[in-house]
């Protein structure tokens, strides 16, 4: 979870369900809660973190992309 203060939390959660891509969330999370979707494994606590929309999110995503499909 991403605090206000832009610093991480690991908090573990509960998966009730998974269809097409996107988990149904049983437990762990309050509505409108921030989380980390890229990179997490990365992540301690207390790590900060920039997020990102739009165009800065996508360019991160196609660079995130291409990274994995080095060897």
């Amino acid at each position: 979870m991403v605090n206000p203060d832009g610093s991480v939390t690991n908090r573990p959660i509960k998966v009730a369900q998974i269809s097409q891509g996107q988990a149904l969330i049983d437990s762990g999370l309050a509505a409108n809660e921030q989380v980390v979707v890229d990179g997490q494994y990365r992540l301690q606590d207390g790590t900060h973190v920039k997020i990102l929309h739009g165009q800065a999110a996508e360019e991160a995503a196609a660079q995130s992309a291409q990274q994995a499909l080095i060897p």
